[in-house]
């Protein structure tokens, strides 16, 4: 992986990005606003929970010129001279060609010193075991002194509320990092009064706070559970389930039962194309406002309320659970998905079937005569149950169903055998569709 350095100046002119400059989490003694100017201002990220909170930048106009985080890492391991003049070990000189000469009487050094005479040292003529690092200063010259730090969305490190509607703070050492960068920066708001040595001991802890921030980020990128291998690049399926099996005797042949709130999030963006086009009397709209107490319901919205039905269904009131059921139905009708119960030997593991939203819960019920297919049994097996989206998917499905299809009625190892044999699981559900 080659390592480029942002260009943040351009990278905040892009985005427009605003400054954040308190270092209150709140807004005086109130503990219900967030500090306009502060590190969760809804002000700057937007709303809680809303999705311009998860992706809004923002940023700390450092009011002074410092070393880029990782320019710093690079430059202290180009050479030994100019590693102890950046880090204040060593007092230097620089000679008119660029070259460091140490003095300890009138030399100087620290973070300060460098960067006022950045541009007079010769990187190219320095001795050094590392020259592509040598190469890369000189590429990134213009981006390597920085003005002004980002700040990752507030959603990344927000609130969180508790059940009694409490907001707690995440602690977390990104949070504490921000803040004591602002208050170190305000600190140095007057630094032309200041000391040359007090002025150049906050540099230093300005410095080391940028130094610790981005080692925080770069951990949380890194290793086994970091944002690369932990979150881009392991598989996650969206809009499935995985339900335990259980039998129904009225489920009709082909069908499978599916809870009423599963169904809307397996469907999911057909539910929130149902709430923003096809409710005409704004019905589950205004539920949502209700349950958010929110005047304007967007798609983060309703996905976030399609996420609370599901993980607490049983909290829902009758009337709200009422009203999704009819919309359950409405975005089901007619469509197939997929299961397949693990492990996957053959084409039989797969079972395309129609929905049928049922009760509260969080089981699959299924007509037992539809278990011979993959020989499972009702003694906890569970299945993985994947929505299917398109036009395109549905067609293909429907041609692996029972009801549609002949073929899909053999087995996989025998072409000439039926793949539902009468089992005893079978027997009762044949015995229980023809009672009457």
């Amino acid at each position: 992986m080659k390592l480029k350095l942002l260009d943040i100046n351009l990278f905040i002119e892009k985005r427009k990005l605003e400054a954040v400059s308190s270092g209150k989490y709140y807004a005086g003694n109130n503990r219900n606003e967030f500090d306009k100017l502060g590190i969760f201002s809804q002000e700057i990220f937007g709303r809680l929970g809303s999705a311009k909170r998860k992706k809004t930048f923002a940023y700390i106009n450092l009011n002074n010129t410092l070393i880029h985080p990782e320019g710093y890492k690079i430059l202290t391991s180009i050479n030994t001279d100019l590693t102890k003049l950046i880090m204040g070990k060593e007092k230097y000189l620089i000679s008119e060609d660029g070259k460091l000469i140490m003095d300890q009487e009138a030399g100087s050094t620290g973070v300060s010193f460098f960067i006022s005479n950045f541009d007079k040292i010769n990187f190219e003529e320095m001795k050094t075991k590392n020259p592509d690092n040598v190469k890369f200063v000189l590429q990134f010259k213009d981006t390597i002194l920085i003005d002004k730090f980002p700040i990752m969305p507030a959603g990344i490190r927000d609130v969180q509320i508790t059940t009694s509607g409490k907001q707690l703070i995440q602690h977390s050492e990104v949070n504490e990092l921000y803040i004591k960068l602002i208050n170190q920066v305000n600190m140095l708001e007057n630094a032309e009064f200041l000391e040359d040595e007090i002025k150049d001991s906050l540099m230093n802890g300005i410095q080391r706070t940028l130094i610790t921030g981005n080692t925080w980020t770069k951990n949380k990128i890194k290793g086994k559970y970091g944002l690369i291998r932990g979150g881009m690049l392991k598989k996650v399926v969206d809009y499935c389930a995985r339900l335990v099996i259980v039998p129904d005797t009225n489920m009709q042949f082909g069908y499978i039962g599916i809870p009423w709130h599963i169904c809307l999030k397996l469907f999911e963006p057909m539910f929130i194309h149902y709430v923003l086009k096809e409710d005409s009397s704004k019905l589950i709209t205004s539920l949502i406002q209700q349950y958010f107490n929110i005047e304007d319901v967007d798609i983060s919205d309703i996905k976030m309320f399609n996420t609370k039905i599901n993980e607490n269904p049983e909290e829902i009131d009758k009337l709200t659970e009422r009203e999704l059921i009819k919309v359950a139905k409405i975005i089901t009708d007619g469509k197939f998905v997929i299961y397949k119960r693990d492990p996957v030997e053959n084409r039989d593991s797969w079972q395309s079937m129609y929905v049928t939203p049922t009760k509260t819960g969080f089981v699959m019920s299924l007509n037992s005569y539809d278990l011979c297919k993959h020989t499972g049994d009702y003694d906890g097996d569970t299945v993985a149950v994947y929505s299917l989206l398109t036009n395109q998917s549905q067609e293909q499905a429907k041609k692996l169903s029972v009801l549609h299809n002949k073929g899909v009625w053999t087995t996989v190892n025998n072409y000439g055998g039926c793949a539902f044999d009468l089992t005893q699981d079978a027997a009762i559900a044949i015995y229980a569709a023809t009672l009457k």
